[in-house]
C-alpha cells in the first residue's frame, strides 16, 4: 500500500509519518514518510500480510509532541 499526503500547507513539519492498527504499523511508533524532493508531499510504501482485511491509520507529525490528523 502506498501512503501519500500533501502537507505543503503545514509549516515547520518535522518527522511526518503514519501510525495504525495492523503490523507493520502500530499506534505506539511512527513509521516515517519521506519528502525527498522537498515539495511538502510525504510518501511511503508498506506491504501488509494477505490476511489483513482492513486496518485503521492516522498521519502524525512532530517530535516531542505529536500532532495527529483529525
Amino acid at each position: 500500500m502506498k501512503f501519500k499526503v500533501d502537507a505543503s500547507t503545514v509549516k515547520g513539519i518535522t518527522k511526518f509519518g503514519v501510525r495504525g492498527s495492523a503490523d507493520p504499523l502500530s499506534w505506539e511508533n511512527t513509521l516515517l514518510l519521506n519528502d525527498n524532493d522537498k515539495d511538502g508531499i510525504y510518501e511511503g510504501e508498506l506491504s501488509f500480510p494477505d490476511t489483513i482485511e482492513y486496518f485503521e491509520y492516522k498521519y502524525v507529525y512532530g517530535e516531542q509532541k505529536l500532532t495527529w490528523e483529525l
